[in-house]
């Protein structure tokens, strides 16, 4: 058995019991391990199919890299599901989103997750404490599904606290095109405006878009193939620019 601290929380100590975490608990704080073999570990915890609550991997590892997708297969998990307090980058797997007996404590927050918030999130539909994501790189705007849990979730609801909600995933801030990060833009409208040089490839990842216009300009080079990704656009302006090439084409 596993005594409680008066707050509720499982005392920090070393536990890789994978006997008893089969059933009840993993919890790797601190863990004395190479970050190789600690990586190998977090893959095969995939395979405690059985797991129904305390799954903690919080704070004082540092643990770095994606995230293992494997932990999606986690489905028996009631509560306590925590990795809060690492360095996990790229995108939060959208296989954790199986979780749907989840009703308390989960918690990604303060790692370096730089995606939009998967919308299987929002299947988590039980959780009644504790839905945190704050303090990543979380970008795009809040999937209705996940705010939608808002009203469940009692306390410590944090998604958009210390994140990019709002600015669009993937565009770099480029000073001759300033203002069309928010994911609220929906035109640009550069005609005229002197501006120069090549247009960047990061202009794809506005697919809010619909409307774009640069037309009046001395662009040069290449127009950039991640234009044909602007698929919401109705109209788009590139004429007098200097472009060598255009290999792009818009369609309904």
């Amino acid at each position: 058995s596993h005594r409680h601290h008066a707050n509720g929380e499982l005392p920090r100590r070393t536990v890789l019991d994978t006997e008893s975490a089969r059933t009840t608990l993993s919890i790797l704080y601190p863990l004395s391990t190479g970050y190789e073999t600690l990586e190998t570990t977090l893959l095969e915890l995939g395979n405690f199919v059985k797991m129904t609550e305390w799954f903690y991997a919080d704070g004082g590892n540092a643990m770095s890299g994606t995230f293992p997708t494997q932990l999606g297969r986690l489905v028996e998990h009631v509560k306590g599901f925590n990795v809060n307090g690492n360095a996990f980058t790229g995108a939060m797997p959208t296989q954790l989103g199986n979780m749907v007996k989840m009703s308390s404590i989960f918690n990604l927050g303060d790692n370096h997750f730089s995606s939009s918030i998967p919308t299987e999130f929002g299947k988590l539909d039980k959780m009644v404490n504790v839905y945190r994501l704050w303090s990543n790189k979380l970008c795009n705007d809040v999937p209705t599904e996940v705010q939608a849990l808002s009203s469940g979730v009692g306390s410590y609801f944090q998604v958009t606290t210390d994140n990019s909600i709002g600015t669009t995933c993937g565009w770099i801030e480029d000073a001759r095109f300033p203002g069309v990060g928010p994911t609220s833009v929906t035109s640009i409208s550069w005609g005229s405006s002197e501006k120069s040089g090549t247009l960047p490839t990061e202009i794809g990842a506005l697919t809010q878009v619909t409307g774009f216009g640069i037309g009046g300009n001395e662009m040069t080079g290449q127009i950039p193939t991640q234009l044909g990704r602007l698929t919401e656009a109705t109209y788009v302006a590139l004429q007098t620019c200097l472009v060598c090439l255009l290999r792009v084409r818009i369609t309904e």
